[in-house]
């Protein structure tokens, strides 16, 4: 094709491309500025590229007994934001070059689409595919990770391979292999099909560099790195043995025990995902699919459900580049075919075959895209207990060693050791906490409330550590500092200006709390979400506090009524409470799948400090549009709604 002059098609994909990057960057740092960024993975990377800027090659802390990158992932190419935090060390700068890079693949989308089918708008079509697609836009806002990388620089390879420009398509392909250790294998793939396929014998020597590369990021850097002695992810892969050469055994010695592993239901489910936004056009083109094997089969023989989401992390991003050429190339294949047996002008061809990608790529970009059009699209919100997070981060000295809930590490990590909590080391001068965000994610790697609550109330109430400061779930601990009593400005993260009028109840609890306003609803995660707004009651006893379990009121198979505090009484036990102020609450109970909703509720009672339920008489005046009874000294709340 000769070389085509500028037009309307090439200033529309770069105008899709400026306000990709546009609204992503903005994205990406909004979710950083409401800690929805966390030393997990963010954190951990800024870190070692902060640390290699200022001369400590690769240094991490934030894991257990890990003192560098390497012992994690194998990624050269982080080595080039180096120059860029000599001039901007913020994370930001890795969130706002991830968007860049993952943008720029919708160019390359697009030069594939326009020299195979022949047609800019078709090309263009294609390109909006690539930036409407949940798989990119999932990895770019999830934090920041090198590999995401290889959904745009491999796209730039397939087409130079495809075109036979080797020089560039190395170039590419060898960027991509230093995003993280297993990509190489991909590129061994890549070299193999420009030998056979190209007759390229450079193809060869490619892969056998990518091969060697392979083999010493897996079998000497990380093992030379990792305070296991191998890599930590291989637990992921315990139905094949967990350690590489126990899964190399498993594949040669049972394959059908693999092919098992691979085809569970949801990794079939996970294949049907990631191909039906092409509609499965890539079938047709299997020999560049197939390039992407090796990335498959690491998310297909998983244990680890996120490996095999599609397009909730970053794990599918260096597939879809493979999956987007192939369904180019399908595209070619069928047009060519159907021209055979037909008299159907190719335009039309071509146009009835992307306009059919396009539309199924809407509806997934509807379903699980992240801008507004999407039915699950938030937008993250700063609100104003995030900017409060300040006025604790900017007590903490420069250099000084801190431990800290996972979501500030990603604000604390240009420093030459930073810990996530629960590591606190002998030299760990400063704690950061924040007890007041009910998000599970806030609290990684604990799992549940009452194992971080215990963890924090140890520092809290021990003599190494002393309080600095505390509002409005904010806790700031230095080692050596007095101790102290908790201020009342540390309570209001559990304050409410009201109650949702929809919510009103009321309920006595003894003399301990009044019940004003309840929520409940299923949510999409097997859990039953339930939000509380309580006073105080007329002479709550000292240690008294509040529980909550799920009910089960006559389900098929009992549920497990297992009791635990609510979380707002883990710190604000009601005898502290004003008389004026309504606190809330907001926790999540998981249930078993296929329990039916008309059988499940949820039973509040009193509870001491030590999660023992104590007696005392509950009195209902008004139920809202609830079903409540009293039982053994607890309110039981019936969930009504449709079945699971």
């Amino acid at each position: 094709m000769s070389r085509k002059r500028w037009g309307w098609a090439e200033t529309t994909v770069i105008a899709m491309i400026v306000a990709y990057i546009a609204w992503f960057g903005f994205l990406s740092i909004r979710q950083h500025e409401a800690f929805m960024t966390g030393g997990f993975d963010l954190g951990n990377v800024d870190q070692a590229v902060w640390n290699t800027s200022r001369g400590r090659f690769l240094r991490m802390t934030t894991m257990e007994g890990q003192r560098s990158r390497l012992g994690l992932h194998v990624e050269p190419i982080l080595l080039l934001f180096v120059p860029l935090y000599w001039v901007v060390p913020d994370p930001r700068t890795l969130l706002m070059v991830q968007t860049v890079v993952l943008a720029s693949g919708a160019w390359a989308a697009y030069q594939l689409t326009r020299w195979k089918l022949g047609y800019s708008a078709a090309g263009v079509a294609m390109s909006a595919i690539y930036l409407l697609a949940p798989i990119v836009e999932g990895a770019n806002l999830f934090q920041f990770h090198a590999v995401a990388f290889a959904a745009a620089l491999f796209l730039f390879a397939i087409y130079y391979m495809l075109r036979a420009k080797f020089g560039r398509f190395a170039l590419f392909a060898g960027l991509a292999a230093c995003c993280k250790e297993e990509i190489p294998a991909v590129v061994v793939l890549m070299g193999l099909y420009v030998w056979v396929v190209g007759r390229d014998r450079r193809g060869g020597w490619l892969a056998a560099g990518a091969a060697a590369w392979f083999l010493v990021a897996n079998l000497l850097i990380i093992p030379a790195f990792s305070p296991l002695g191998e890599n930590i992810h291989y637990n992921r892969y315990a139905d094949l043995g967990g350690g590489m050469s126990e899964m190399v055994r498993t594949a040669l010695s049972d394959p059908g025990w693999v092919w098992q592993v691979a085809t569970e239901p949801a990794k079939i489910n996970y294949l049907i995902k990631l191909l039906f936004p092409v509609g499965y056009l890539p079938l047709l083109a299997p020999a560049v699919l197939l390039l992407s094997a090796p990335s498959l089969a690491v998310n297909l023989l998983s244990g680890y459900a996120p490996m095999y989401a599609v397009d909730l992390q970053h794990y599918s991003a260096p597939i879809w580049p493979f999956v987007l050429a192939a369904a180019v190339l399908g595209i070619e294949q069928a047009v060519r075919g159907l021209e055979r047996v037909s008299r159907v002008r190719r335009g039309f061809l071509v146009g009835v075959l992307v306009g059919y990608v396009v539309i199924l790529s809407l509806f997934n970009h509807l379903l699980r895209g992240r801008t507004p059009l999407s039915v699950i699209f938030v937008m993250p919100r700063v609100t104003a207990h995030d900017r409060l997070a300040a006025r604790f981060l900017d007590q903490i000295p420069p250099e000084a060693i801190v431990s800290a809930q996972n979501p500030f590490v990603s604000h604390l990590s240009h420093r030459p050791s930073v810990y996530i909590f629960p590591r606190v080391d002998d030299d760990t001068e400063w704690l950061l906490f924040d007890v007041g965000v009910e998000v599970p994610q806030a609290i990684y790697p604990f799992d549940n409330w009452p194992a971080y609550h215990t963890a924090v109330t140890e520092f809290l109430d021990g003599d190494t550590f002393g309080l600095v400061d505390a509002a409005d779930g904010y806790l700031l601990l230095r080692r050596g500092a007095p101790s102290r009593l908790l201020p009342e400005s540390f309570y209001t993260f559990a304050w409410a200006d009201g109650v949702p009028t929809e919510a009103e109840v009321a309920a006595g609890f003894g003399t301990v709390a009044r019940l004003v306003g309840l929520e409940m609803e299923l949510t999409g995660a097997d859990a039953v979400a339930l939000r509380s707004w309580w006073m105080r009651g007329d002479d709550p006893p000292a240690r008294w506090a509040l529980g909550v379990a799920l009910a089960d009121l006559g389900c098929p198979d009992s549920l497990d009524e297992r009791w635990t505090l609510l979380p707002v009484t883990r710190w604000y036990l009601p005898v502290n409470w004003r008389p004026e102020v309504i606190v809330q609450d907001q926790v999540d109970l998981a249930l078993p799948p296929g329990t039916p909703a008309d059988c499940v509720g949820v039973r509040l009672g009193l509870m001491d400090e030590d999660g023992q339920l104590m007696a005392m008489p509950i009195r209902i005046e008004s139920t809202g549009r609830w079903t409540m009874g009293v039982e053994d000294s607890t309110l039981s709340i019936r969930l009504t709604g449709e079945g699971r």
